[in-house]
């Protein structure tokens, strides 16, 4: 279009030249999405901590993480992300480095240990001198492959470039074929030139490209009004599209919040301790609940004693995987996983069937001695938590199931515990859990035989970040569209890999820039509204896309008539111009607006060109009549 605007220019009719308004207008559309999409990853950092806890000259400050230099001291305690990477100067510290390594256990650091920025505290306090900060630690390093650009791949636009290419080639043909009716007829090269361009705009479908964008940029408006925010505009598509959803189970299916529902005191427990004891004990151990999830859930659910007197204390590690607390007068109690606390088999018959449950259990357990070193602890009670299913959710499963999809859900919890939440939200098929390397995947494996052995699994547990770009990649292979929800840095990569992103505002920040689509009030359930609105909008453009192939059509078949006739083209570009604006153009956007629910169905393309040639045809037929009598 550019290139025929600049040709009759040359002729110096320049009310010829309004159709390089077309090109204005697609390009800018084009060219503000990109930049704003580049600007989003260019703001990606795995670090996200505002502040850091430093030593300088003898005197703790705090400071940006940006104005850490090497040599820098750091304070870090549990739930603080590494800032830079340096080396321990004191033991204690327990980092999560999930999201470097992809090993999902925390390790514990020793003296003149490496930490590495972008893992996490998950228990202990210590101290960390800087070795490396900005473009030379590790976080950044990590991120350069999430900051490179992936467009979202739209079909739609896939097969409207497909049509373009048609059209080209079609131009290639008219064009010299009109040019040379028009030397036939002796016409002057002003007027050959005028008509040849006439007649090749008519023949590109630009008025389609434009409204492609603009019902992209209204859905995407639309969606924001809904507390949901698109990086690319494609992505409104891709969702109607999408036949495959990955599901996180915290803070997705959950709301991430625990509660406890139950204590079962264990029938051959110590003699004298009974349930007001076993009250007052929950009670004291979560007085100050600090960052645990757990003793939140148990300091909402008992009441704090009066003069119970804290004398030593370990808190919790995921290597101990408990924590105890040493009373003046009440002795030693600790808190902590079934494995660890329940000596023998005793009770694991009950401890599995509330995990079967999806309850979360933990063992309550008593003993006299240090807690830094406790060996006379004896299980008391066991305590029955569970996470707290996001209101809507099963509604939301239920939508999704109707409308055809296949809903897996991936976690790094054990696998009976997912399996467990999956069903009260009612996914298919979650009758139980696998982990993933109980597939027996090989490293040679290609991923057609890994997703032919995941085609009957709903639910992962104990999966890696780099598992879950395994699942990613091999559903794709075998011809899915997948879409995945995430909110944890460790999702990141495999958020970016799937053919839709989907990221929590609550979130890390490294995930809502990689992400697609973020949902600003972290609630899945909006999920049906996308898919909603993709179905609106992939509909409408279809019916909309008629409308200009029907143009493109007729356009082509007049040439080719006036070319091999000699007969003068009909119309002048500015009339093809306004025309097209005020019988296609407007109607089209008009169209572009309104509610359908209607299911996506592949094969767009076709079904657009069985319904405009027909037509096309019958409307060339009908100017021919027209000129033939009007030239008597």
């Amino acid at each position: 279009l550019l290139t025929l605007t600049l040709l009759v220019a040359t002729t110096h009719r320049w009310g010829d030249t309004l159709v390089g308004l077309f090109v204005v207008l697609n390009s800018g559309i084009g060219i503000t999405q990109e930049v704003r999409a580049r600007h989003v990853l260019d703001q990606l950092s795995v670090v996200h901590a505002p502040t850091v806890r430093v030593v300088r000259h003898c005197t703790e400050i705090v400071i940006g993480v940006v104005n850490l230099v090497v040599g820098d001291v750091m304070h870090l305690s549990t739930g603080d992300q590494v800032p830079a990477d340096g080396v321990a100067t004191s033991v204690g510290l327990e980092v999560d480095e999930s999201l470097l390594s992809g090993e999902s256990e925390p390790i514990l650091k020793d003296l003149g240990d490496e930490l590495l920025s972008g893992s996490i505290v998950v228990a202990g306090s210590g101290t960390v001198e800087v070795t490396k900060v900005g473009k030379d630690a590790y976080a950044h390093q990590l991120t350069a492959d999430a900051r490179r650009l992936r467009r979202t791949r739209s079909t739609l636009m896939d097969d409207t470039n497909r049509l373009l290419i048609m059209v080209m080639g079609s131009l290639m043909v008219v064009g010299p074929l009109l040019l040379w009716g028009e030397l036939r007829r002796n016409a002057s090269w002003q007027d050959a030139v005028v008509d040849a361009a006439a007649a090749m705009g008519a023949m590109v479908p630009d008025g389609l490209v434009l409204l492609t964008n603009m019902a992209f940029l209204l859905a995407a408006a639309r969606l924001a009004h809904r507390g949901v925010l698109t990086h690319q505009l494609a992505a409104v598509e891709v969702l109607a599209r999408a036949d495959t959803i990955l599901l996180d189970k915290t803070g997705t299916l959950t709301d991430g919040s625990i509660t406890l529902i139950g204590v079962e005191r264990l029938p051959d427990a110590y003699p004298d301790v009974d349930d007001d004891l076993i009250d007052d004990v929950l009670g004291a151990l979560s007085a100050e609940p600090g960052s645990s999830s757990t003793l939140t859930a148990i300091h909402k659910a008992k009441k704090a004693p009066i003069n119970w007197n804290v004398v030593a204390s370990v808190e919790f590690s995921s290597s101990r995987r408990w924590s105890a607390v040493t009373f003046d007068e009440h002795g030693t109690w600790a808190i902590g996983a079934p494995e660890v606390l329940l000596p023998d088999d005793r009770h694991h018959a009950r401890v599995d069937e509330s995990a079967s449950q999806g309850m979360r259990v933990l063992v309550l357990a008593r003993g006299n001695s240090h807690p830094s070193a406790p060996t006379d602890l004896e299980p008391v009670a066991l305590l029955l938590l569970e996470e707290q299913i996001r209101p809507g959710a099963p509604e939301a499963i239920a939508y999704l199931v109707r409308q055809g999809m296949t809903i897996k859900v991936v976690s790094g919890d054990h696998p009976a515990t997912v399996a467990a939440v999956a069903r009260r939200v009612g996914v298919p098929h979650a009758d139980h859990g696998i982990r993933f390397r109980e597939m027996n995947i090989a490293a040679n494996d290609q991923s057609s035989v890994l997703a032919h052995r995941m085609a009957d699994v709903a639910v992962f547990g104990r999966v890696s970040p780099n598992e879950k770009r395994l699942i990613v990649g091999a559903l794709q292979h075998a011809g899915h569209v997948v879409a995945m929800t995430g909110d944890g840095v460790n999702d990141a990569l495999a958020l970016k890999d799937a053919d839709l992103g989907i990221a929590m505002a609550s979130g890390a920040p490294a995930t809502r820039a990689v992400a697609d689509i973020v949902l600003l009030d972290s609630d899945f359930t909006s999920l049906p509204r996308l898919v909603d609105e993709g179905r609106r909008v992939l509909a409408n453009i279809e019916r909309v896309a008629h409308l200009f192939l029907v143009k493109v059509v007729y356009a082509a078949l007049l040439a080719v008539l006036m070319g091999v006739t000699a007969r003068p083209y009909p119309f002048l570009p500015r009339q093809l111009t306004w025309t097209a604006a005020l019988t296609i153009g407007i109607p089209g956007l008009v169209l572009a607006g309104e509610h359908t629910h209607r299911r996506v169905r592949p094969g767009y393309l076709v079904r657009v060109l069985r319904r405009s040639i027909p037509a096309a045809i019958i409307a060339t037929v009908g100017l021919w009549l027209c000129l033939a009598v009007e030239s008597g």
